[in-house]
């Protein structure tokens, strides 16, 4: 974890990411916001390490060592068989989802593919083809700025789209 913090004061433009925020709450709400600020930060975690392990190669090996501790400790325990609110249910497909791609451990993988089904369960095959299509370009993202933008494509998903069931994502954010 302490590689993974000392990215974030390396490479993490907090500027870019408390005015977004606050531009979010202004524009949309704080349920929004909450939704935006989860997208968020997943994307830019995903974007961070992988940068700050180009600099510091030598980091990429201390975040993977500590992955099964995390494991072992629950912190990527999400069970897909729960009854949870849809934020909940999205925001675990994407954090699940970047962090598989990352990572590559057979127990996130698995955990993704599972959070990948109940997103498309619940949603439809839809919403999730978008947001995976989206998700993509989390490798091209250089910058907290650019992990907003995507974060506000994926957010603007849920915003434009008609289906009560992905409005609920919003509505049901605390």
């Amino acid at each position: 974890l302490l590689d993974h913090e000392c990215g974030h004061v390396r490479l993490t433009d907090f500027d870019v990411w408390t005015s977004r925020i606050q531009t979010f709450t202004s524009n949309y709400g704080r349920r929004a916001a909450r939704v935006f600020k989860g997208f968020l930060n997943s994307i830019e975690d995903y974007w961070m390490e992988k940068a700050f392990s180009m600099i510091y190669p030598g980091c990429r090996k201390n975040i993977l060592s500590g992955v099964p501790y995390l494991i072992d400790a629950h912190f990527y325990d999400f069970d897909p068989s729960m009854d949870s609110n849809p934020h909940s249910d999205i925001h675990a497909y994407i954090l699940l989802d970047l962090c598989a791609k990352c990572y590559g451990h057979p127990t996130l993988v698995q955990n993704a593919s599972s959070y990948k089904q109940k997103v498309i369960d619940r949603f439809g095959d839809e919403l999730e083809t978008k947001f995976s299509d989206l998700l993509v370009k989390a490798d091209t993202c250089k910058s907290t700025s650019d992990a907003s933008n995507l974060a506000e494509e994926l957010f603007m998903l849920i915003q434009d789209s008609q289906d009560p069931k992905v409005q609920d994502i919003v509505s049901n954010a605390s």
